[in-house]
């Protein structure tokens, strides 16, 4: 959503996190072109592969056309995708910097394997690897 006005990306940013936190997703990382965001961490719950994946339905279908629907009467919208990646991996978490402050972080595959499961040129897709579709319900 390049190249939008502040106030659509806040609004497809704020739909995006309400839709996180309501499928209980810890949103750890925020850029104008990503969001990462953990299921099972801080609280763990036996169907978080369920809820990434229904999150990721939401804002695919809920909060990304509601965002478009800001900005459709006055621009081109044609060229705006998204893609969203699901995975479910090992990670160590870590939150305590040497400032005394906190920075959530991971260590391990996880994140990037969901990241890079964006890179695939399928637009509106919600990818999601196989370590994932083995745990859905």
């Amino acid at each position: 959503m390049q190249g939008l006005s502040p106030y659509v990306l806040d609004e497809f940013m704020r739909r995006m996190g309400e839709i996180l936190l309501r499928y209980g997703g810890c949103i750890v990382r925020t850029q104008p072109r990503s969001t990462l965001a953990y299921f099972g961490y801080p609280i763990a719950h036996e169907n978080d592969p369920d809820r990434a994946v229904l999150a990721a339905l939401d804002i695919r279908d809920v909060a990304f056309p509601a965002a478009l629907a800001l900005v459709g009467a006055v621009s081109d919208t044609t060229s705006l995708t998204i893609k969203l990646g699901v995975h479910t991996g090992m990670a160590v978490l870590g939150g305590e910097n040497d400032h005394g402050g906190m920075d959530q972080f991971a260590l391990g595959d996880a994140a990037g394997v969901a990241s890079r499961l964006t890179s695939l040129d399928l637009p509106y897709a919600v990818s999601v690897t196989d370590s994932t579709v083995r745990l859905l319900k």
